[in-house]
């Protein structure tokens, strides 16, 4: 850097930035969600997170779906079982959680599209006039589906095609 003493050249990587890098937000991606990965049993998913998951209703056929106990982050996480594994895992809002690209509950419809340029909108076939966006990262198998409502993030769905059922099990 002309002009620049060593110390201002170094300036970039203060302590600062770093401490503020280290903030925990957890990245819910197609993948998974922190230490969960999609394809774990729920007792592994329990073992990753130290808390167990707990089931949320009865299981349908071969689907089921859990959540952590009440008070326990991430508060607003609900997390869908098919066969046994882990399909999908929702986030209605828990602080702290976030995708990779910084798309958290709250976010708007153009950052999703700004984040996730091939992103496809369909009106919500629960809930119309809500909306749902959904981004394949692997297209048919992994992605992320946006619950939208007054153009703002409620709830996001990442994990593998069961992303598309629209009530857990349904």
């Amino acid at each position: 850097m002309a002009g620049c003493s060593a110390e201002q050249a170094e300036a970039p990587v203060e302590l600062p930035a770093v401490e503020n890098a280290q903030v925990e937000v957890a990245m819910l991606s197609p993948d998974g969600y922190g230490p969960i990965r999609i394809g774990a049993t729920p007792e592994e998913a329990s073992h990753a997170l130290e808390q167990p998951l707990l089931p949320n209703g009865d299981p349908i056929n071969d689907c089921a779906s859990y959540v952590l106990e009440p008070g326990v982050e991430p508060v607003a996480m609900r997390f869908l079982a098919i066969g046994g594994r882990l399909a999908s895992i929702t986030d209605h809002g828990s602080a702290n959680v976030a995708t990779p690209e910084g798309i958290a509950v709250g976010a708007s419809v153009s950052e999703v599209r700004a984040a996730y340029p091939n992103v496809a909108e369909e009106t919500s076939e629960m809930d119309a006039p809500a909306t749902t966006l959904t981004v394949w990262t692997t297209p048919g198998e992994r992605g992320y589906r946006f619950h939208v409502f007054e153009r703002r993030v409620t709830s996001i769905t990442a994990g593998n095609e069961s992303i598309l059922l629209v009530e857990g099990c349904s």
